[in-house]
């Protein structure tokens, strides 16, 4: 047993009322607000303790910018000019 608990043994525990101010978020392991594309790479998603309004508290307005959704690429049309329309040869 640690100096600590010895020292805390009989008394009671101590209680703490939180601030307005404080809340709960989640936050990207980016550190940044999750979205969509940062839960579809599995990226962590954390909750954490912040001060409401503050630049270090994720926001919608400020949402991740490293998971991003990429457009899947559309394969060449059956000639190869990229938009699925025959290239014959006219323009």
């Amino acid at each position: 047993m640690n100096v600590m608990n010895k020292l805390h043994k009989n008394l009671p525990g101590a209680t703490f009322k939180k601030p307005k101010k404080i809340i709960k978020a989640s936050v990207c392991s980016s550190g940044y607000y999750p979205t969509d594309s940062c839960k579809a790479e599995k990226a962590k998603i954390y909750t954490d303790y912040f001060v409401s309004g503050s630049y270090l508290c994720p926001s919608e307005k400020n949402p991740c910018p490293v998971h991003v959704a990429t457009p899947t690429p559309v394969p060449p049309g059956p000639e190869g000019n990229g938009n699925g329309n025959k290239n014959n040869g006219n323009g």
